[in-house]
């Protein structure tokens, strides 16, 4: 906290007015005078004194945290992922629409750490300007204050009284709430990484429920979170809480969009179903795109879209599921050379690689669709990219074998491997990098590298009975083993989230759907690589 632009009246020391003595002009002498440097002080003789008085007004102030609160007290963080939410407005008061553009954020206040020496200090006075305009004002006995404020820069006042003195200290803050905001695919929802775990012992089947996002009402918001399969153990939650946690003198806002399944055509501008078995009512989940647009109020000008608020960064998975990433996999895994006659076997190779590389040539044509989506239903400051992070590791960390507890027997060998590497990842890579380029998108993969020796073959990080789950309020502590893979096995995701209940007549391995997904720690990563390139000026 710093003292700033002080103007102090005060009694001041009364000199004789004699000549300088010896003792006045010893440097070792005391100075019993001397007050604590400020930006501008000016002093006002009152009556006679001997005594030094002094009164320094002091302000601190605080921005309440958003997100990463849990306001009906489940241990889960709350998305709400609403207009009221995004407008910090009480809930229900953007039904039909909201009643402001412009939201507020209340500003804390604190003169607490006034000091003063002639008595306790019996008002506080506080006013708060842009530009000329006072925009808030408030005077009281009680050292803090709270202020609405829509985002922009102010000059703060505090004038504080004692002894019938006054004094008064100014500074300038800057109120911000960043706007973050995550679209796209599983690997954004947090797929494999349910907040926690359930028994569910109610049916012929015990079955393992996995716990997803909270709406902290448990609305038709929540019903979304289960059916996208969204977690806050995902990277772009991750990052907004290490921001909110990083400055009480800004906030946070997260809208957390993404859906397990979903494709640019079929989630992002299109509805997507979400995830089957997790439906508890017909309705589709909205594309994601037209859902965001109507929580923060955006509409199309001649200029571009135009919102109430604008997005400081959004966040996007996407590209995996529109080229096939299930298929080539899953494709792999069942096309095994002992169960294959003749030349079936390569055919059947040859023809999944095909159709991920059709769909990798397709992708072009795909993000440029996007772009033109965003750029026409949302206002965004800058768009970012998200690289998928190779199951399989690289270099030396390669694995001989993955995906081998989908099917019993049956697994993606090394040279199968080495095929996809060369034929789907890195390619997919150089395609988002390419559209990132493009569009003017930040394209983030610097974690790409930093998962190479922790692929679906390393050691798993702990039983898959003991997952933690959300450690929240808690921050999520790296692995014991250095080792560790950063990816969700079948056998945990069975384990940890469990499967459709109406997939029985399937293997449960083959039926769950975090199979491939970076776990809790992989995320971690993606949530620093973002971090080290988010720009929220």
């Amino acid at each position: 906290m710093r003292l700033a632009s002080v103007v102090l009246i005060a009694a001041v020391l009364i000199l004789t007015g004699c000549d300088r003595t010896d003792d006045e002009s010893d440097p070792d002498a005391q100075d019993t005078t001397s007050v604590a440097p400020t930006t501008s002080t000016t002093t006002t003789t009152l009556q006679p004194t001997t005594t030094l008085v002094r009164l320094f007004p002091e302000i601190a102030w605080s921005m309440p945290a958003r997100f990463g609160l849990d306001g009906n007290n489940d241990g889960r963080i709350d998305v709400p992922n609403t207009a009221d939410y995004a407008h910090n407005l009480p809930a229900g008061s953007c039904v039909p629409g909201c009643p402001v553009a412009a939201p507020t954020f209340t500003v804390l206040l604190s003169g607490a750490g006034s000091r003063t020496d002639v008595g306790p200090i019996n008002e506080y006075r506080w006013e708060v300007r842009a530009g000329s305009e006072v925009v808030a004002a408030a005077t009281s006995s009680a050292a803090e204050a709270e202020v609405p404020l829509t985002e922009g820069n102010y000059l703060v006042s505090l004038t504080v009284s004692a002894g019938g003195q006054l004094a008064t200290a100014t500074e300038e803050i800057a109120v911000e709430d960043h706007l973050i905001v995550a679209i796209g695919d599983s690997y954004a929802s947090g797929e494999g990484n349910p907040e926690a775990n359930t028994i569910d012992n109610s049916g012929p089947i015990t079955r393992v429920i996995g716990i997803w996002a909270d709406d902290g009402v448990g609305g038709p918001v929540a019903d979304h979170h289960r059916r996208a399969h969204r977690s806050t153990l995902a990277a772009t939650p991750q990052a907004a809480l290490a921001l909110e946690a990083a400055s009480n003198h800004s906030s946070v806002t997260l809208l957390h969009f993404p859906s397990s399944g979903a494709t640019i055509a079929r989630g992002l501008m299109g509805s997507n179903p979400g995830v089957p078995y997790e439906q508890v009512s017909e309705t589709r989940l909205p594309p994601q795109i037209d859902a965001l647009a109507a929580v923060l109020g955006c509409v199309a000008t001649a200029e571009g879209a135009r919102c109430d608020r604008p997005i400081d960064a959004l966040t996007i998975s996407i590209g995996g599921n529109d080229m096939g990433f299930g298929i080539v996999w899953g494709g792999l895994v069942l096309a095994d050379p002992s169960l294959s006659l003749g030349g079936s076997y390569d055919f059947a190779v040859g023809e999944i690689f095909l159709i991920a590389e059709a769909g990798i040539r397709g992708l072009a044509a795909e993000y440029a669709a996007l772009d033109e989506a965003i750029r026409t239903r949302l206002e965004v400051e800058q768009i970012y990219l998200i690289a998928y992070p190779s199951p399989v590791g690289s270099g030396e960390s390669l694995c001989d074998e993955v995906a081998d507890d989908l099917v019993r027997g049956l697994e993606a060998d090394r040279e199968e491997i080495l095929q996809a590497v060369d034929r789907v990842l890195e390619p997919l890579g150089r395609a988002m990098a390419a559209a990132a380029a493009t569009h003017g998108w930040v394209y983030v993969d610097s974690h790409v590298d930093d998962f190479a020796p922790h692929g679906y073959c390393r050691n798993a990080p702990y039983p898959a009975a003991a997952y933690p789950g959300n450690p929240f309020p808690l921050d999520v502590q790296p692995p014991t083993d250095p080792q560790a893979r950063w990816f969700r096995t079948a056998e945990e995701s069975t384990d940890i989230q469990g499967v459709p209940d109406s997939s029985s007549f399937r293997p449960a391995d083959l039926a769950t759907r975090g199979t491939l997904h970076p776990n809790e720690y992989g995320h971690q990563s993606i949530r620093d690589a973002l971090l080290a390139v988010l720009d929220l000026g």
